[in-house]
């Protein structure tokens, strides 16, 4: 890690590239450099490179290569698991609608609100419970008076890290003869994505390479052999079988590849990492929240029980203090973390996901998420906890 990031805390919105994954990915930068969709020997070389790498990915995942796409990223391929699989469905004749919830990433919720819109297809956005959890009770209420065709709701929610039980949820989605899309780009390397023996029911899932250590502008899509195969959201060339057009990024595709197959090399190690920290960050935490000004003032998003969310992401609301006010202010500290808000049009927004849990805009304005991973130290986590403290006692003293 570069010395002027002295404390980085923002691991769920990317990583840092592994030096294994840097290293696989030079040569087809360098002298391999060709197109992998070329006849010629070069052509064929990269070719080979990528699917290696299918094949890596699909190992880890349990499923068959050809059942996996490459794609730009984690928002191309959410675009596919939405609009293109809705599209091909109403091709064939199919009127039911489409059911997300209410806290998906913007690359699902706003392709679900753009068909409904633009295209005339029946939406249902189902909500969390206060922990940020969607409920098997919650889709089943939505699936009786809702009828649907495809049902998407993420595994693991990129702000809060709320963890949702998919395995039930997609197994409910199929009694009621529709198809089921999660969103796994913040569980994948986190929980087991064990497509053939956990997550039978799963027929669409969206994944991308820079939440894991590997580069930005690569991303997969899995559909399942036997769900109906989505319409191309980028058309030409007829690459990846014609499901997706466009040059193939060998490079950051052969560094996907490697930062999976790394996933698995001394992984109870990492997760015990992750969790030790994670655990200790929320405990600091809960200790800030117990005396001073600022004692009662502090509000977990993140669930506390291990079992619902993810390790690695802790949101927070501070009572009145803004988001962005503590991101800026932090940073001048070399602590780098995020907020939930968006500033869209000059316009901060509260975070839709934590407005959903507990309706709150205020809270939902002041959120503050601090997200590790596997280079995070405790003497990060010190650093920040200290920080906070001093931080937290201004910003009290001063309101």
């Amino acid at each position: 890690m570069d010395t002027f990031y002295s404390h980085y805390f923002d691991y769920a919105a990317t990583t840092p590239v592994h030096p294994e994954v840097l290293d696989a990915m030079l040569p087809f930068l360098g002298q391999h450099f060709a197109n992998a969709h070329s006849p010629h020997q070069a052509g064929q070389d990269a070719k080979k490179a990528v699917e290696v790498a299918r094949q890596q990915i699909a190992d880890y995942l349990q499923v068959t290569p050809a059942e996996l796409i490459f794609t730009s990223g984690g928002t191309e391929s959410n675009n596919i698991g939405i609009m293109g699989v809705m599209r091909a469905l109403k091709a064939q004749g199919d009127t039911r609608g489409l059911i997300v919830s209410s806290v998906e990433h913007s690359a699902v919720l706003e392709a679900a609100r753009y068909l409904a819109h633009y295209e005339g297809i029946p939406l249902r956005e189902v909500a969390p419970n206060k922990q940020g959890v969607i409920s098997t009770d919650a889709l089943e209420a939505a699936l009786k008076t809702h009828p649907t065709a495809l049902v998407s709701i993420m595994h693991a929610n990129n702000e809060t890290g709320a963890l949702n039980d998919i395995q039930s949820l997609s197994k409910l989605t199929h009694t009621y003869q529709a198809f089921f899309h999660t969103d796994a780009v913040q569980s994948l390397g986190k929980v087991s994505l064990d497509l053939t023996n956990t997550l039978p029911h799963v027929d669409y899932l969206t994944a991308t390479a820079h939440k894991i250590y590997g580069s930005k502008g690569v991303g997969l899509f899995f559909m399942r052999s036997t769900a109906p195969k989505p319409h191309p959201v980028i058309i030409g060339g007829g690459q990846e079988n014609g499901f997706r057009g466009g040059t193939l990024n060998t490079p950051a595709i052969v560094g996907f590849g490697k930062a999976v197959e790394l996933l698995q090399t001394h992984e109870d190690e990492r997760q015990a990492h992750l969790k030790g920290l994670t655990t200790f960050l929320i405990q600091g935490i809960q200790a800030l929240n117990t005396s001073g000004a600022s004692a009662g003032k502090i509000h977990f998003n993140t669930p506390l029980e291990e079992d619902a969310r993810v390790c690695g992401i802790v949101n927070l609301s501070v009572e009145g203090v803004a988001g962005e006010k503590m991101v800026m202010q932090l940073d001048m500290h070399n602590i780098c973390v995020s907020s939930g808000s968006a500033c869209h049009a000059d316009k901060i927004t509260p975070s839709h996901v934590v407005l959903a849990q507990c309706g709150d805009e205020a809270l939902a304005l002041s959120t503050l998420r601090i997200s590790l991973g596997q280079f995070s130290t405790q003497d990060d986590v010190e650093a920040l906890l200290k920080t906070l403290e001093n931080r937290l006692a201004r910003w009290h003293q001063s309101s």
